[in-house]
């Protein structure tokens, strides 16, 4: 991965362009790194390009599923600041199925072992150790792969601050919160440890929403355009701790799916049934004060006078 490379070369190609504004500079940055401007085009004029531009513009906004304006608006920039995962969004050996995408490499067996080389200090180890166990379950749920710690574990997974190692240097705070490499390099998956690491609902970021987002990457899957799918590169604040119909046909495209039958996903709580309407209320014959008569043949006599209510529509009084 070459974004630290790529990032510090459209900035200075950027920055040596009179008249391109901060806001267009980061677009471009963004728009390079996530894959909607090829590396090379930034050697030549077509990176500042409008129509280049604008096209690599619409591209995201397609495949965030906002309006295609084609310009860097409020939504625009809305949507790229949020938080996310740092692999690209296209790639070049990406098969596309309907929305899920494949990147083009598995692996060749379904009993697979990681370990945990470098924790957070955020959470505990015990906590961090039952969420990532926890997501790759996930995946477990839908197919016959099965995942194992082991001090020998084949992916490797650590917490990393800015420039690691790898050429894919994380950004403090927001913005990319990890990333992972597919089956043919390793699956080795890294979690960006400036974020304010949870589990659960809240302020902070999930650490088994995005261990389980990464671990879908590390087992072959690309990014999915749709949005309500876990494989959609953006942080979800709302989710069902589950996968989608998007994410399932994904990876069973990969790995086949569960023996026996994918375990049936829980009926939803029937409908309340609506309330009663009561029947509409028909004139009583009241006596003065508003006391009335039962629907029967009464005579009932006061001081004054004498009620008859015959039948259930009058008072005949005398």
């Amino acid at each position: 991965m070459d974004v630290l490379f790529i990032s510090i070369i459209l900035a200075i190609f950027c920055s040596s362009i009179e008249g391109v504004k901060p806001k267009i500079q980061n677009a471009l940055v963004y728009l390079s790194q996530y894959g909607y401007l090829e590396p090379n085009a930034m050697g030549n004029s077509s990176l500042v390009n409008g129509k280049t531009f604008k096209k690599s513009i619409k591209e995201f906004q397609s495949f965030a599923g906002i309006p295609t304006t084609g310009k860097l608006d409020k939504l625009t920039m809305k949507m790229m600041s949020e938080p996310r995962c740092g692999m690209k969004d296209t790639t070049g050996r990406s098969k596309r199925q309907k929305r899920f995408a494949i990147q083009g490499s598995r692996w060749k067996t379904k009993q697979l072992t990681y370990k945990i080389s470098k924790y957070s200090s955020k959470l505990g180890r015990e906590e961090i150790d039952t969420n990532i166990q926890k997501a790759f379950n996930l995946w477990s749920k839908y197919t016959d792969l099965t995942f194992e710690p082991s001090s020998r574990g084949k992916i490797d997974i650590r917490f990393e601050e800015r420039q690691h190692g790898d050429g894919d240097a994380f950004d403090g705070p927001g913005g990319t919160l990890a990333h992972a490499y597919f089956p043919q390099y390793g699956g080795a998956t890294h979690f960006d440890e400036s974020e304010p690491w949870m589990i659960g609902a809240g302020s902070g970021i999930d650490l088994y929403q995005v261990a389980a987002h990464e671990f879908g990457h590390a087992l072959g899957l690309s990014h999915s355009d749709r949005k309500d799918a876990l494989m959609a590169p953006f942080y979800k604040r709302s989710w069902t701790n589950d996968l989608y119909d998007d994410d399932i046909q994904g990876i069973q495209r990969l790995y086949g799916g569960k023996s026996g039958g994918t375990p049936a996903t829980p009926p939803e709580a029937p409908a309340a049934p609506p309330p009663k309407t009561p029947p509409p209320r028909r004139n009583r014959p009241r006596l003065p004060g508003g006391w009335f008569f039962p629907r029967r043949r009464w005579i009932i006599r006061t001081r004054r006078r004498w009620y008859f209510p015959q039948g259930n529509r009058r008072v005949f009084y005398g």
